[in-house]
């Protein structure tokens, strides 16, 4: 029917049931919008549901009020119930009411009163009549207004849907903060697009209908199941975001009174489960559930609920499920309670596990940084596997916000990060733990790791498993928490049960910097009251041994240094000298050594070396990585000493092995360093590999902080033609070279001129882009002359090479504001 052929039909219809008045004025209705709560606007699509039957909806006004509603229906069609029903429901929701509905096929028409639903049939249609009609309708029930709301919902499927989705995106409003507002579990302005997006699309679009996203806590899952909501790609998904911690009355409950706030009506959650059961297969897209949050404290209505909704699930079902946990909870999830079967989550569920950031997410991590805070790493936090876990980056993000002077790059004001992991991780502890008895709780889980010292040494499985991870025996750990408050950091996800070695069952902490922050506070603790009872070799045998096997073993031993100095700075000078006198040392593997190692995706790897093995190895290297982590601190000469910082930076920073302490990573996350093979040295670090070292990083800092102080080490390298640490200072003097601070950028520029013809000329000769290009040394006899250029025989140079110069003394530290502004 063409738009005039409609217009004449319509004006006869007028014509012929309201002769007398002349003041009517139509309108196509072909969308009628309905404001029905907070913001919420509801677009019912009249032309979409009527046309098969080639009826269109038309709204007549009275002196610019809605009198009435004109279904008009194919001339011969019979006019029923339902086309009666429909108009009713049309009429009541418009503000002000249309008291009244006409159906028509052009030779029969029937008036219905709204307000009752009977037939209107006055004596004239005139003006008077139809003022009656005003009247009555102002007497039609707020009940009666909801029961029309009610029929075209039911009807009306797509409208779920666009309420459906206003309450997703309210809700993910609701739980984003500021990057630094850590009591909301997303940020607005820090968002890293994860792949694993695209992988619960594609799953949802094949129609998966159950899905579960597994990841540690503060992995991030809260903040990828919001871009799954958001995101463009899947426009045929129709997510809502539901936070399992804040619906313990149950899923449909909630939902039924988030709807009844923003709808003004009364929704039953019988009304939800009916709309899940058979309105949503006249959706135009996949229906999509998404609980956010299972812990091992899901139970009651809530956990019903949730197998109520998997039990809707079939084949032919427009609806799917996406439930987010840890493993802890997914162990749990997929069995019975009680019984050894699977659970309907364990038959159905396609697990889908939230990996630490790739190389491509970790790219566009950096990009964010740069983009939102000026701030870029240092080269070499590519090799650093702590920045692919999102609350490190969170928490780096949050400090650049704070941040004030910015260094420059090509006259671009730029913010430095370091590339190493260092003493922010323990910003984690004050931020993420608001509650001061779940502080005291994990330390209390510190003690028990150190009191599980024996069993570990009985068991060197479960040594090699604990190590840098904190399992605890569950016996210890209930011992010295007891069951209830082991149970509550269980079911807030803070700790998982672990089956350990020889039937053990362990105790394993989710969030490692929590552990490792406490651990430096019981260290420190431990170690002053053992000097106090002047046991001074014990007290040091805490520091070094206890710290050793912590999470981040380095980095708890300096920071319990730290406490240690500010209550006694006597027992703090004791410990640095102990400890630089504490030495590496080196062994040989050779044919039917056996080497046991630990990966979390491989389990116990036993190592056998055969014939003709004869490869050199380093041990107790955890006494100088305690002080590589403190030596980027600067500190102050103790009575008479002289430039301590130079002095432990020339004394560790001449070893000739790579300073790394290894990261307990799965087996394929282990990182690769490049490195040169330099005859006659031995193996360096490629310089495009960066900053990876402490120590080296620590050089770093002292081009930021003592840029002049720093120059003397480089002439004293070059004097003693100290070559690795020569190297060292070269890779630090590189990085400083584009900052702003006039003096650091000619100190850096003067030390890579002395460092040329020692470093950079040695392996620019020999190994260009990691190709050799120089002409190949063969084997160097002891007394043969050295390639290093000195002059002097092979074992008297390397003699000089591995020359420390000494020991020195420290006293208390300090972080100056140059430094904690580069450095933080």
């Amino acid at each position: 029917m063409s738009e005039a052929t409609l217009e004449a039909r319509v004006n006869a219809e007028i014509q012929k049931h309201f002769p007398s008045i002349a003041r009517l004025r139509i309108t196509h209705q072909k969308y009628l919008t309905l404001r029905l709560g907070y913001h919420t606007d509801i677009a019912i699509d009249g032309l979409k549901q009527t046309k098969a039957t080639g009826r269109l909806d038309i709204l007549i006004s009275f002196d610019k009020k809605p009198l009435a509603i004109l279904e008009l229906k194919a001339p011969g069609e019979t006019l029923t119930d339902d086309d009666r029903d429909q108009g009713l429901s049309y009429a009541k929701v418009l503000n002000p009411q249309a008291p009244l509905v006409i159906v028509s096929n052009g030779e029969e028409a029937r008036f219905f009163q709204t307000y009752d639903g009977e037939i209107w049939n006055p004596s004239s249609k005139d003006d008077e009549a139809v003022r009656a009609l005003f009247d009555n309708a102002l007497s039609c029930a707020a009940d009666e207004r909801n029961e029309a709301i009610r029929l075209l919902l039911g009807n009306q499927p797509h409208v779920w849907t666009s309420l459906f989705r206003k309450y997703t995106e309210s809700t993910l409003s609701q739980l984003e903060g500021a990057v630094d507002d850590y009591t909301r579990p997303m940020t607005k302005d820090f968002i890293i697009d994860r792949s694993v997006v695209h992988e619960i699309g594609d799953s949802l679009i094949n129609k998966d209908p159950l899905l579960v996203l597994v990841g540690p806590p503060l992995s991030g899952k809260s903040n990828v199941l919001a871009q799954v909501c958001r995101s463009m790609d899947l426009d045929a998904l129709i997510p809502v975001y539901i936070d399992a911690t804040s619906t313990s009355y149950g899923i449909f409950q909630h939902l039924a009174n988030q709807f009844s706030r923003e709808l003004y009506i009364q929704v039953q959650t019988s009304e939800i489960r009916q709309w899940l059961l058979h309105s949503i297969q006249s959706i135009p897209g996949r229906f999509v559930i998404i609980i956010d949050g299972w812990t091992a404290n899901v139970t009651g209505k809530l956990k019903e609920d949730i197998e109520e909704l998997i039990s809707f699930l079939h084949p032919e079902s427009l609806l799917s499920v996406v439930l987010s946990m840890d493993d802890t909870a997914l162990g749990e999830a997929k069995t019975t309670p009680g019984r050894p079967t699977c659970s309907a989550i364990g038959r159905i569920a396609k697990v889908i596990q939230l990996n630490p950031l790739d190389d491509d997410e970790f790219e566009a991590a950096c990009k964010l940084l740069y983009e939102n805070y000026s701030a870029c790493f240092h080269h070499g936090a590519q090799f650093n596997q702590d920045f692919r876990v999102p609350r490190f980056l969170r928490l780096i993000a949050s400090a650049l916000s704070h941040s004030g002077k910015a260094f420059t790059e090509e006259n671009t004001q730029v913010k430095y990060i370091p590339s190493i992991t260092s003493f922010l991780i323990f910003e984690s502890w004050r931020q993420f733990i608001v509650n001061p008895e779940i502080e005291g709780v994990f330390q209390d889980l510190a003690k028990a790791y150190i009191f599980n010292k024996v069993n570990r040494l009985d068991d060197p499985a479960l040594t090699l498993m604990s190590h840098g991870k904190g399992h605890v025996l569950q016996t210890t750990a209930e011992e010295l928490l007891g069951h209830e408050r082991l149970r509550k950091l269980l079911l807030q996800g803070h700790v998982g049960f672990v089956r350990g070695p020889h039937g053990k069952v362990l105790i394993l902490p989710k969030i490692p910097e929590f552990l490792a922050a406490a651990a430096a506070y019981i260290i420190a603790d431990d170690c002053l009251s053992l000097s106090r009872e002047k046991d001074f070799e014990n007290a040091y045998s805490m520091l070094v041994e206890e710290s050793d096997h912590f999470p981040y073993g380095d980095l708890v031993g300096a920071r319990a240094l730290l406490e240690i100095s500010k209550r006694d700075r006597a027992l703090a000078h004791d410990f640095i000298v102990r400890l630089l006198q504490d030495e590496p040392e080196q062994s040989r593997l050779t044919e039917g050594s056996r080497v046991q190692m630990y990966f979390e995706d491989a389990g116990q790897i036993n190592v056998y070396f055969g014939k003709g093995t004869n490869e050199l190895v380093t041990g107790n290297i955890h006494p100088w990585h305690i002080l590589s982590q403190l030596s980027a601190y600067a500190v102050l000469a103790y009575e008479d000493s002289l430039d301590p910082q130079l002095s432990v930076l020339a004394t560790i920073g001449s070893y000739p092995q790579i300073l790394i302490r290894p990261h307990p990573a799965p087996f394929k996350q282990t990182p690769e360093y490049p490195v040169h093979e330099i005859p006659g040295y031995g193996s360096v670090l490629c310089h495009r590999s960066g900053i990876i070292e402490p120590i080296t990083y620590a050089m770093q800092c002292g081009f930021y902080h003592i840029p002049k102080s720093m120059l003397r080490l480089c002439y004293f390298a070059k004097e003693k033609n100290l070559f690795f640490l020569a190297h060292r200072l070269n890779l630090a003097a590189m990085s400083t070279e584009t900052c702003v601070d006039e003096d650091i950028a000619r100190a850096s520029e003067e030390a890579q001129k002395i460092f040329r013809p020692l470093v950079r000329n040695v392996i620019e000769t020999v190994h260009a882009d990691g190709q050799k290009t120089g002409k190949p040394y063969g084997k160097v006899g002891r007394n043969s002359p050295c390639p290093c250029g000195s002059g002097k025989k092979y074992k008297s140079a390397a003699a000089d090479r591995t020359n420390r110069g000494g020991h020195f003394i420290f006293d208390r530290f300090y972080t100056s504001p140059k430094c904690a502004q580069q450095c933080a």
